[in-house]
């Protein structure tokens, strides 16, 4: 199951042609968030739910929409006389991507310092002072 029904997307973003290859975009993308957050991804919390239906839903939108023609243009280069005509597109590729943004709504890539005692004191021999 997706984080991210086809009727959420195009709630948002408006219909789509083919509903069947939205969801294998949607599809793809939970299986790819799914395995950035590994362990830290717990089905039962409903703030991390919708933080995951929304950047599915998102990051689909942009791959998705990079495939349509005339959708996710960048720039548009264009000449008079020498009849040329140049587009750039924002994801040429269609890939799945998180943004930064995304990636902090997901706690994804935040530093964590901790610090462990890697010996008990006993077997350092050390019992402590008993003065």
């Amino acid at each position: 199951m997706s984080f991210a029904t086809v009727a959420e997307y195009e709630a948002k973003y408006g219909a789509v042609e083919d509903e069947g290859v939205l969801q294998v975009w949607l599809d793809d993308a939970t299986t790819m968030l799914t395995a950035h957050l590994g362990s830290s991804y717990d089905p039962k919390d409903e703030a991390q739910a919708a933080a995951l239906r929304v950047v599915c839903r998102d990051m689909v939108h942009r791959a998705f929409a990079s495939a349509a023609p005339g959708i996710g243009v960048q720039s548009v280069s264009a000449s008079a006389n020498g009849f040329s005509e140049s587009y750039t597109y924002a994801n040429s590729t269609g890939d799945l991507y998180l943004t930064k943004a995304e990636r902090l709504m997901l706690g994804l890539g935040n530093q964590d310092v901790r610090w462990m005692e890697p010996y008990l004191q006993e077997e350092l021999g050390d019992e402590g002072d008993e003065s």
